[in-house]
């Protein structure tokens, strides 16, 4: 029993150091599960619609193997690879490239960064030229709208703008967030559904069109959508704010707990007496109680 109490003060330890603000900030790369020290490599970039004469905008899908991606690094070459220039860095998985030269050949390559800024295995790179005269800017979208709402979802529609474009740039935030995140790749569509919300809370939209290296007037949703609040479910025992993540103190909690009261109603059922409780089970129902209450008073870092 004090080898039980001594592991679940360990683990909820670790839980509790895990959830404090700063906990993830350290100055050393944490270890990949593949076993590797670095964010994956990038895909090709695509190049969306036609390139302009001063610009272009590229797309990317983020990696998915090597450490957890935190930004990219946007490099370019005008010698055909023999020589790479920083043109940005960004944490979308999209880039409008600018300020380029009319008729030029150029070669773009994208690398994936995670949160300690170590790179990983620059892409492929994208051949693209320029076109020798300017053309045609995207127009601007129209009629903004929120249509069907779920607890983790929204589903945005807008109208094309006079000409069709080559994609949309489609963005979202907390209504009370500064920062956006980007829909990863354009969308093709006038008409997207955006997950892994959370549940009554208000996020806001906007909208952009993509076409001939350009990216035109973002237009904002005039209201904000709010997804519909959770209902409570049997699964929510185990399952943290309905995203699908294990709470391990709540199973902590829950598993200690049902041992305690399953003890109690076989002697109930075996003797007709209600027994004590050994002080083994109490501590341990204790702690595991202890540990997850103390946790919901820790902000998690999401």
């Amino acid at each position: 029993m004090r080898v039980g109490i001594t592991l679940l003060g360990i683990s909820g330890v670790a839980v509790l150091g895990a959830s404090l603000p700063g906990a993830g900030a350290s100055t050393s790369a944490p270890t990949a599960p593949s076993g590797t020290s670095t964010p994956g490599m990038v895909g090709t970039p695509d190049l969306v619609g036609t390139a302009n004469a001063t610009g272009v905008v590229l797309t990317w899908r983020p990696p998915t193997a090597g450490l957890p991606t935190a930004g990219y690094i946007v490099e370019q070459s005008t010698n055909a690879g023999v020589a790479w220039s920083q043109i940005n860095g960004t944490t979308d998985p999209m880039l409008a490239v600018n300020g380029l030269t009319a008729g030029a050949a150029y070669q773009f390559r994208v690398t994936a960064v995670d949160a300690q800024g170590t790179r990983g295995t620059a892409s492929p790179p994208i051949a693209v030229t320029t076109s020798a005269a300017p053309v045609a800017a995207a127009g601007m979208p129209s009629a903004p709208t929120i249509g069907a709402r779920g607890e983790t979802s929204i589903t945005v529609n807008w109208a094309a703008p006079a000409v069709a474009p080559s994609g949309y740039w489609l963005q979202y935030r907390h209504a009370n967030s500064a920062d956006w995140t980007s829909i990863t790749g354009p969308v093709s569509a006038t008409q997207r559904t955006i997950n892994f919300l959370r549940p009554d809370t208000n996020y806001e939209f906007r909208v952009a069109a993509i076409d001939n290296g350009s990216v035109g007037p973002w237009l904002a949703f005039p209201d904000p959508g709010r997804t519909i609040a959770h209902t409570p479910r049997w699964a929510d025992l185990i399952i943290w704010d309905g995203l699908n993540e294990i709470d391990v103190t709540r199973v902590q909690m829950l598993l200690f707990t049902l041992i305690a009261a399953s003890f109690v109603l076989l002697s109930i059922g075996n003797d007709s007496i209600i027994p004590p409780i050994p002080t083994g089970i109490l501590a341990l129902m204790g702690i595991s109680n202890g540990v997850y209450l103390t946790a919901k008073f820790i902000p998690q870092q999401r």
